[in-house]
């Protein structure tokens, strides 16, 4: 796990290790969600005693550097060994190949939330591996912050000219954002003046011929 601070020289801000003191860890992937200061990584983890599974861990901004928070989350197991003896020399006596890919990626709408891809076996199919996908999506715990957001009510109102009309806004305060809201309004046409009614002035008598 490595996370790096953007800047010209690039230095490594905190990196560390997932390991198991009884299983393999392989396959991984890790990707913060949209919050940016959290993070989730998706793994393979099995042994000779232990199906291959996809498991995850998270960390949030709290969490201390180089770690992941404790306990794993459990994603699948396989329902079969990897084996594979289709090809010659490609697994049998040999150490097989897991599967073709691992992704994480943050779920572009929801802060806290990062999706996953990997890989687990089931039964070999006439000597071919029969790898199945999982697509799966967890959440970090972390929120985007203080924020708040507005809604009018009603939507939408027809005005005539020179009428007014009257908007309820609500606002509903998220992450704990408690501080005040100035509202301002603008893009509306400025009021003309109404045009003052002509000065009357009286016709001059004839002239006498």
């Amino acid at each position: 796990m490595v996370r790096i601070r953007a800047s010209l020289a690039s230095p490594i801000v905190q990196q560390g290790q997932v390991a198991s003191a009884t299983d393999f860890i392989w396959n991984a992937a890790i990707s913060p969600s949209i919050v940016g200061s959290d993070a989730a990584i998706f793994y393979n983890r099995g042994s000779a005693s232990q199906l291959a599974m996809i498991a995850a861990q998270s960390r949030t901004s709290s969490t201390p550097n180089g770690t992941m928070d404790p306990g794993e989350v459990q994603l699948g197991t396989s329902s079969a060994a990897d084996q594979e003896n289709a090809f010659q020399d490609n697994c049998t006596t040999n150490p097989c190949r897991w599967g073709d890919y691992s992704g994480a990626s943050p779920d572009p709408l929801n802060a806290g939330v990062v999706w996953g891809s990997n890989q687990l076996m089931g039964t070999p199919f006439f000597g071919y591996a029969q790898w199945t996908t999982r697509n799966f999506a967890i959440t970090t715990g972390a929120s985007a912050g203080p924020d708040f957001g507005l809604a009018a009510s009603p939507s939408n109102q027809t005005v005539i000219v020179g009428s007014a009309t009257t908007y309820t806004i609500n606002i509903s305060r998220t992450g704990g954002f408690t501080g005040a809201v100035a509202l301002t309004s603008s893009g509306a046409r400025p009021e003309r003046p109404r045009p003052s009614a002509p000065a009357l002035r009286a016709a001059p008598p004839p002239r006498s011929p």
